[in-house]
């Protein structure tokens, strides 16, 4: 279940993945905003590079999906 999602080109949209040569690596650090009723857990975070003119994902040796991560969300008891 993909409980937020974003759409953008990496470098603040100035590095779009079809000028990237192919081995190149790219650092690109974001932010995301997560659901004010999102239930406490365990979270994936994953990438999943596509193209905008096809909407075709790529295919990439770790699969469509490439996991960065896992986050953990806790309760706020404070409110």
């Amino acid at each position: 279940e993909i409980v937020s999602a974003q759409d953008y080109v990496p470098q603040n949209w100035f590095a779009p993945t079809s000028t990237w040569p192919v081995g190149s690596e790219s650092v690109d650090r974001r932010g995301f905003l997560l659901p004010a009723d999102i239930v406490p857990g365990h979270y994936q975070v994953t990438l999943r590079l596509y193209d905008p003119a096809t909407g075709a994902v790529a295919e990439t040796p770790m699969g469509q999906d490439i996991v960065l991560g896992t986050v953990e969300i806790l309760i706020d008891d404070e409110g």
